[in-house]
């Protein structure tokens, strides 16, 4: 069975399911020429039994979740929790919720092996490993490692929160075939998301301009230096080791400065699926859908909300969910009722997949040029000619 067989190129999301079911061990995800991953079949193992199509969430006949839904913003309470989370919080509150009562929580976390940092899913049992995958991970997370885990702590009668991408959602619903009473997902509002390789490009250009190692890295940081007078949190956080020494320190790079945010925020260097995400829409495949509210300075009024707090976005997907959420104690969490039509009005990835920009076709172009070291020579450059046009 050749690969394109399982799912289009420009529709695959890369999520692994088809490679985690295979009994026959005969799928691996690799990079293509244009540097996605897409998964492989070795033709001599494949032994032609359909499973990995009938899991693609792509191929998938299961549909959205129901047609209830309800849309809030919140915040969480604790601010010493929220204080690590991207926005409000409102995924470390169900999370922690979710561990006080026994279960595991899947997301995605920055990790450090073989000398490597990417970005894949993990599990977490306890309060204390919870920053780990708290906040946005701007790159495509690796999950296909935690599916059959989730399964097997489903099976044993465990309650499982798993976070992700719609498409990641949508793929271990198909991969479990079934519904679990314990099982709880949570997606978020997504842009899109480049590819694993080019952060491992990124961050070997900065380690060689630096002549470090980068070993942890968060792209939102709400204790970044900035935050304090911008409020913005997009902020790139890098944990860097002295090669010689193996002190380590902390660097943060401003979104406006980073090449790389700035191919991300212009929506340059996504999967090919992402342009075309089916998930583009209020009807969500989780429990949960999260992201980023930030009110307008007449919501601030109307609402009468506070600009001391940080807020998120809450679709509630089921019913399951509702309950989900109104189980966490007290006021943990205070939310606001708001319509759809004024949800979509601050996501408009609640209406439409992300369309690349004009400025990003061309850092993409130049990129793939130049690498990031002609990408970021352009962007401090032009960073610096605003500055100047600014002031004068």
């Amino acid at each position: 069975m050749e690969s394109n067989h399982i799912i289009k190129y420009d529709d695959c999301c890369a999520c692994g399911a088809c490679a985690s079911q295979c009994h026959a061990d005969a799928i691996t995800l690799v990079p293509d020429s244009r540097g996605n991953l897409f998964p492989k079949v070795d033709e001599t193992a494949c032994i032609n039994c359909g499973m990995c199509k009938s899991v693609c969430p792509c191929n998938s006949k299961i549909s959205g979740t129901d047609t209830f839904l309800k849309t809030f913003i919140g915040y969480y309470e604790d601010e010493d929790t929220t204080i690590l989370s991207s926005s409000g919080g409102i995924f470390a509150a169900i999370a922690k919720h979710i561990l006080e009562e026994g279960g595991a929580v899947f997301g995605a976390a920055a990790v450090y092996e073989n000398n490597k940092l990417l970005i894949k899913h993990i599990r977490i049992e306890n309060d204390s490993e919870l920053k780990k995958i708290q906040g946005s991970k701007y790159v495509h997370s690796l999950t296909q490692e935690v599916f059959s885990e989730v399964r097997d702590l489903l099976t044993s009668g465990r309650t499982v929160l798993f976070s992700g991408t719609s498409c990641q959602v949508m793929a271990l619903r198909t991969f479990l075939g079934k519904d679990y009473k314990q099982l709880y997902t949570v997606d978020l509002v997504c842009h899109g998301v480049p590819e694993n390789l080019l952060l491992d490009a990124y961050i070997s250009y900065l380690e060689h301009k630096w002549k470090c190692r980068i070993i942890d890295i968060a792209f939102r940081n709400k204790k970044a230096p900035s935050f304090a007078t911008t409020k913005d949190s997009y902020v790139l956080t890098l944990k860097c080791e002295n090669i010689k020494t193996g002190s380590t320190e902390t660097r943060y790079i401003e979104k406006y400065k980073s090449a790389y945010y700035k191919l991300f925020l212009s929506r340059a260097c996504y999967r090919e699926n992402c342009y075309s995400c089916p998930y583009a829409t209020l009807d969500k495949p989780s429990d949960i859908t999260l992201g980023d509210f930030r009110p307008t300075a007449s919501e601030y009024e109307t609402m009468v909300l506070s600009k001391d707090k940080v807020y998120s976005s809450i679709l509630v997907h089921t019913k399951k969910g509702e309950a989900l959420l109104s189980s966490i104690p007290g006021q943990t969490i205070p939310l606001i009722e708001i319509s759809q039509d004024k949800m979509r009005e601050h996501h408009y990835n609640l209406v439409r997949p992300s369309v690349i920009s004009p400025e990003g076709k061309r850092l993409a172009k130049m990129y793939q040029t130049t690498g990031f070291s002609g990408l970021q020579f352009y962007v401090d450059i032009y960073g610096t000619v605003k500055r100047i046009m600014k002031k004068m």
